[in-house]
């Protein structure tokens, strides 16, 4: 376990890195996103797995991986209702991982150049 004052800087981290990103995020969809204070915990996998909804819970999500003198790994999930209300908003229509995922690849990579 983190004793306090480690808890602390690692919160102060989430908190900026919160801040930013919530901040982009505004500008993206055009509205403000409201942000609560991150937590700061050494847990083992499987309770961050029960924290997101259990093993059998679908999640969308994102793994960071940070190099040069601070090596680390920052894994965001969330429920994927949310992702999907998330990305809905972004894409400015309905959208759905399992139905609409495909077509996303596949318009992105055309645009790309891929396909």
């Amino acid at each position: 376990m983190l004793n306090r004052m480690e808890q602390d800087v690692f919160r102060e981290i989430g908190n900026i890195g919160a801040a930013h990103a919530a901040t982009a995020l505004s500008t993206l969809l055009g509205q403000p996103v409201e942000i609560e204070v991150p937590s700061a915990d050494l847990e083992g996998f499987s309770t961050i797995i029960e924290r997101v909804g259990g093993a059998e819970a679908y999640t969308a999500g994102a793994l960071l991986r940070f190099s040069g003198d601070i090596k680390a790994s920052l894994l965001f999930l969330m429920p994927l209702k949310d992702a999907e209300k998330l990305v809905s908003q972004l894409l400015q229509q309905p959208f759905q991982f399992f139905r609409n995922t495909m077509h996303l690849v596949f318009q992105h990579g055309k645009r790309s150049g891929i396909f």
